[in-house]
């Protein structure tokens, strides 16, 4: 009987076979094999050793080695899937940079070659793959779909070359497994050319109050961010987030200059007068390159054609941009949410107040609140309401079970009326993860949200990071997520903590370096400076950074649990004595946390304390004993008896 290691080719004459065909190959073999032969034939055998003895165990038949490759098929796709997940652990454990794709669809054998448009499709497939990752086609999905032990993550649909119909591509994200963004894939996709794609990439500049009332501010912000939002669900055109467009209201800066900060060709400009109900929205759609206009347009209309014009101009922005809309984006790319205007408006000067931070709090409750009594089904008022309520909780506002309790009802009651609305499943997932440590719901509402829309929270580089210490891909992910909003300081924050739990603290250092750019007066970019500094042993620069964190912040946050710590380990021990009874008068005040107590104990040296307080933060359910796993600030006591229970308690993933 012949050796699967010398074994080429199974032949099977002039027959046909409808079967699961999977293609592996090894990245940069090629290269690797004109620098170092030797080095190139190893990891091949290495390769091939794990391919063989994967492929038998899951029932697979091996057709075909082509230098780097391999050929295979199954009879059943959940083997086939089964054996690509093991096999993709087992390279990334071998440390060789494979890429598999599987594919469902006829297999011709005759007697010199294997042929078929499903071999085609599989190869394809394959090429799109990035190392550690395994790619599948949307016939393999729809068998797989309902495996509990398989993950699926949705890629976006491909015109493959020499495949005339497009192709639906899933990564699967099984634990390990690398689930790249779109803009990181590569492959055999007929493309339209370089300069095509680049022009199709966009951000709305907010739009200019031209209202003789400045209090109608609400209303020209409320409408660039839903431009934004209509503009989003084009295929194919990347937009900028809200955040990072935002970020230049104000200023006078040159297109070209903000075209390039946020890696975008063209811009968008425009202003709105608002006159009882009438309305006068100018729009200017302009190359960042040259800065010539491509299109402009003034639009006179009756407030209660606010929907249909939103939809209009979005419509005309995927004209002007060359974007052929998707057949179900032709009925129209912005909803009609309510039929109460003044509900509408409601929203719009919530949203409005809620993005001036802490201080408009009060007034955006209300005002989603008033929505809310002026239109009952209106389903977007109830989920901002609920994103409010969450933001609430982390301010140390409410209580953090009266303000979760809040939020969760919320959102479900946004999601009954409808559910398409992203943010309510996102706020449902950070629910689940930081304050009811579920963390199969969690990861379900997350996923709901993807196939909603691109991500808008750092929730699954934090999931990664924070569960399974899978800091190299959460670090991928993050900075994915970042490219779409590259001057949102809300990602680059828990991007930069991320960093540092991976004991990456120049990246974190460049990170927060480009917050207190943005901001300077950033008390959280500060106090993660400080704390980046302390992973270094920088205790005296700590310290330098904790104190900017702790008079910006007034007294609120972290920064003078962190300063405590930095205190004790500098051998200064009565002003970190003293600083330990006003955090513990916050504590008795509703205004920090437990955790941090327990934290400050540790720092003594006073372990039965840290415990005592630790068993009180998980009866408060505070958010960060989700750190327990990974932050090295525990290592010393993981051994700890007690620890081991309240970490069993939390119940991690494996």
């Amino acid at each position: 009987m012949k050796s699967v290691l010398t074994q080429k080719l199974v032949i099977m004459p002039r027959s046909r076979q409808l079967a699961a065909i999977m293609f592996t190959d090894i990245q940069g073999y090629t290269a690797l094999m004109q620098q170092n032969e030797d080095s190139a034939i190893a990891i091949r055998e290495k390769h091939r050793c794990i391919f063989n003895s994967t492929t038998e165990k899951h029932k697979g038949k091996i057709l075909q080695y082509y230098g780097d490759g391999t050929l295979s098929i199954f009879d059943s796709a959940i083997d086939a899937v089964h054996c690509g997940i093991e096999m993709q652990l087992g390279f990334q454990q071998a440390d060789l940079p494979v890429r598999i794709g599987i594919h469902t669809g006829d297999i011709i054998f005759s007697d010199e070659e294997i042929i078929g448009d499903g071999v085609n499709v599989a190869s394809r497939i394959e090429s799109l793959a990035m190392p550690g990752s395994v790619f599948v086609s949307d016939k393999v999905y729809d068998e797989i779909k309902n495996q509990e032990s398989i993950e699926t993550s949705l890629l976006q649909t491909f015109k493959l070359k020499n495949v005339e119909k497009p192709i639906t591509v899933y990564a699967i994200s099984n634990v390990g497994l690398i689930v790249p963004k779109r803009a990181d894939i590569e492959g055999k996709t007929e493309k339209t050319g370089p300069s095509d794609q680049a022009e199709k990439s966009i951000a709305v500049l907010p739009f200019v109050n031209m209202s003789s009332d400045p209090e109608q501010e609400y209303f020209s912000d409320g409408i660039t961010e839903e431009i934004i939002n209509a503009l989003c669900q084009i295929e194919g055109l990347k937009v900028t987030g809200r955040t990072s467009c935002f970020s230049f209201k104000g200023k006078d800066e040159k297109l070209s200059k903000i075209g390039k900060k946020l890696h975008v060709k063209t811009i968008m400009e425009g202003s709105v007068r608002k006159a009882g109900n009438r309305l006068r929205i100018t729009i200017q759609l302009i190359n960042v390159a040259n800065e010539y206009h491509i299109w402009s347009e003034t639009y006179d209309r009756e407030l209660h054609d606010i929907f249909a014009l939103q939809d209009e101009i979005s419509t005309k922005v995927a004209e002007r941009m060359k974007i052929t809309l998707a057949g179900d984006q032709d009925a129209g790319l912005a909803q009609k949410p309510t039929t109460s205007l003044e509900a509408y408006e409601m929203l719009l000067k919530g949203r409005y107040f809620r993005q001036q931070g802490v201080e408009g709090f009060d007034k955006a409750k209300e005002c989603f609140q008033k929505a809310i009594d002026l239109d009952r089904d209106y389903a977007q008022a109830y989920g901002e309401l609920a994103i409010l309520y969450s933001l609430l909780c982390i301010h140390k506002f409410i209580p953090t079970e009266q303000g979760f309790n809040q939020m969760v009802a919320l959102s479900n009651e946004a999601l009954s009326l409808d559910p398409s609305i992203p943010n309510s499943h996102i706020g449902l997932a950070s629910y689940y993860f930081w304050y009811a440590w579920d963390w199969e719901n969690a990861l379900i509402e997350y996923e709901k949200e993807l196939e909603l829309g691109a991500p808008t929270t750092m929730f699954y580089p934090e999931y990664l990071a924070y569960l399974y210490g899978d800091f190299e891909k959460a670090i991928t992910e993050a900075k994915s997520i970042v490219a779409s909003d590259p001057l949102n300081i809300n990602l680059l924050r828990p991007f930069a903590k991320i960093c540092s739990l991976a004991q990456r603290q120049d990246d974190a250092r460049t990170i927060l370096h480009k917050i207190l750019e943005l901001n300077p007066q950033d008390s959280e970019a500060h106090r993660l400076q400080g704390e980046s500094h302390l992973y270094d042993g920088n205790i005296k620069q700590s310290l330098i950074e904790f104190r900017k964190a702790e008079e910006i912040s007034q007294g609120k946050g972290f920064a003078l649990t962190d300063m405590i710590i930095a205190l004790v380990l500098s051998g200064e021990k009565k002003e970190a004595e003293r600083l330990f009874t006003d955090l513990r008068k916050r504590y008795d005040s509703n205004t920090a946390f437990a955790f941090e107590i327990g934290y400050i104990y540790h720092c003594f040296g006073e372990n039965d304390k840290l415990f005592e307080w630790l068993e009180r933060a998980y009866e408060n359910q505070e958010f960060w004993l989700v750190s327990l796993k990974v932050d090295p600030a525990w290592d010393d006591v993981r051994e700890d008896p007690r620890f081991q229970q309240l970490y069993n308690k939390m119940n991690f993933p494996k």
